[in-house]
C-alpha cells in the first residue's frame, strides 16, 4: 500500500500548535508522513483558512527554517541564512520530536539553488547570462562553493533530524519557469528560452574550457542566437528559429561541448549528494522541461523522483519519470489539492486512486496551510478511498 504525506510549512504548524497540527494531519487526513519546508527563497502564502493566531497572508524572507549545524559548512564560504521569522526560535526541533513521538514519518523539503538572499550575499556564486547579467536569485551548480554548500546542507539535514527522506528541489541550472517571478518585456520560448538560461559565470567558463571547449566562440554564438530570437518575436516566427538553435547545438562541437559541461556539473553535484544520502535522497520534478534534464541523471544514479501532477495527466512529468526509472515504485506523485489544479473532491479521489493503482509507492498533497477547509475533506476522502480499495 502506498504511503501518503502532506506538505507543511513550519510556521503553519507553529501557529496551529505543533502537537495539535501533526495530530490532526495524522488523524483527520490519514497521513503517514509530513513533508516540511526547511529551506526556501522569498515566500508569500495566502491562507485560505485561519490557522491559530496567525494572519491570513504570510510573507517570509529567503533562508533556512531550521538551525544549521555550522560545523558542516567549514569548506565553503556559503552557509544557510536563518530565515527572519525564526528569530531566536527553533520550531523545527519541536516538529521533529513531535513527529517521531506520534509515529509520523518526517520528510525534509529544501530548495537548493533558488535563493535571492544568498545571491545577494554571495554574488560571485550566482549564475551569469550570455550578456553578463547576474541572476537575481539563482546560484550556479558549477560554482565550487555552491556545490560544497548544497552537499553540506543535505548532510546537515540528514544527520540532525530523523528524516525518512530529504527531498531537494532546484538542483539544476534553470530549466523551469513556473510563474514565481513576474517579468516585464519580451519572453522567449522553447530552445531560445533555454539558451537565455545558459550560465557563463567564471566557474562554468573554466569547467568548459578545461574540457576543451572554445568558450568565447560559444558566448558569441549564444548572443547572436538570442538577439535573433528577440527580433523574431516581433513577427511571431520563432518556431523555425528554435529548430535552428536545436540543430546548431547538435552540429556545433563547441556548443555541444558547453552543453555537455553544464550537464556534467549537474550530474556530479547530484552524484555527490546521493553518495552522502543514498536512498534517503529524492529530487522533485516540476514539469517536463525539468524532467528532460534530470531523467538521465536519475536513471544512471537510481535517484527517486517526486513528480507533480498536472491536468491533463499527459502534461505531467509522471509518465516520463516512470520510463526513466523503469517503474512507478520510485516515482512519488504530488497533487496540488485545490482549484484550479483539482476541480472537485470526486476528481481528486479518482486521480489518487489511479495513481495508487499504477503502483506509485508515495502520494502527497500540497499543502496543508494552503488548503481551504473543503479541500482538506477532499484529501481525507481520497486517502480513505485509496486505502480501502488498495
Amino acid at each position: 500500500m502506498a504511503r501518503f504525506w502532506t506538505d507543511c510549512f513550519p510556521w503553519d504548524l507553529e501557529d496551529e500548535g505543533v502537537d495539535a497540527a501533526i495530530g490532526r494531519i495524522k488523524g483527520d487526513l490519514y497521513a503517514d508522513d509530513i513533508s516540511v519546508l526547511v529551506h526556501s527563497d522569498d515566500f508569500t502564502q495566502r491562507r485560505a483558512r485561519s490557522i491559530g493566531e496567525g494572519g491570513r497572508t504570510i510573507r517570509h524572507g529567503a533562508g533556512a527554517h531550521f538551525r544549521a549545524n555550522v560545523s558542516h559548512y567549514g569548506s565553503t564560504r556559503i552557509r544557510p541564512l536563518t530565515a527572519p521569522w525564526m528569530k531566536s526560535r527553533d520550531p523545527f526541533g519541536k516538529i521533529a520530536r513531535t513527529s517521531e513521538s506520534m509515529g509520523v514519518g518526517l520528510i525534509l523539503r529544501a530548495s537548493c539553488l533558488r535563493n535571492a538572499a544568498l545571491v545577494h550575499k554571495h554574488p560571485m556564486a550566482a549564475c551569469v547570462d550570455a550578456f553578463g547579467d547576474v541572476s537575481r536569485d539563482r546560484l550556479c551548480p558549477a560554482n565550487p562553493d555552491v556545490r560544497e554548500f548544497v552537499g553540506a546542507m543535505a548532510t546537515d539535514l540528514a544527520e540532525s533530524y530523523p528524516a525518512q527522506r530529504v527531498e531537494l528541489a532546484d538542483v539544476l541550472f534553470e530549466t523551469s519557469r513556473d510563474g514565481r517571478e513576474a517579468s516585464i518585456g519580451v519572453e522567449l520560448k522553447g530552445a531560445a528560452q533555454s539558451l537565455q538560461d545558459w550560465c557563463f559565470c567564471p566557474a562554468c567558463r573554466q569547467r568548459a574550457a578545461d574540457a576543451g571547449c572554445h568558450v568565447d566562440a560559444v558566448l558569441a554564438s549564444v548572443q547572436q542566437w538570442l538577439n535573433r530570437a528577440f527580433e523574431r518575436t516581433i513577427g511571431g516566427k520563432v518556431d523555425d528559429l528554435n529548430a535552428g538553435i536545436v540543430a546548431a547545438i547538435g552540429d556545433d562541437a563547441d556548443l555541444r561541448s558547453y552543453q555537455a559541461s553544464r550537464r556534467a556539473s549537474e550530474r556530479s553535484l547530484i552524484a555527490s549528494i546521493h553518495a552522502k544520502l543514498g536512498d534517503t535522497l529524492a529530487i522533485s520534478v516540476h514539469d517536463n522541461a525539468e524532467l528532460a534534464a534530470i531523467a538521465p541523471i536519475a536513471t544512471e544514479l537510481g535517484v527517486s523522483l517526486v513528480a507533480r501532477y498536472w491536468k491533463p495527466p499527459s502534461a505531467s512529468p509522471i509518465s516520463g519519470a516512470i520510463e526513466a526509472l523503469g517503474g512507478a515504485d520510485d516515482v512519488s506523485v504530488r497533487f496540488d489539492a485545490y482549484p484550479p489544479h483539482v476541480e472537485s473532491g470526486p476528481a481528486l479521489v479518482s486521480a489518487v486512486h489511479d495513481i495508487v493503482a499504477a503502483g506509485h509507492a508515495r502520494v502527497g498533497f500540497h499543502a496543508d496551510g494552503l488548503l481551504p477547509a473543503p479541500c482538506l475533506d477532499w484529501v481525507r476522502q481520497a486517502v480513505r478511498y485509496a486505502r480501502r480499495e488498495g
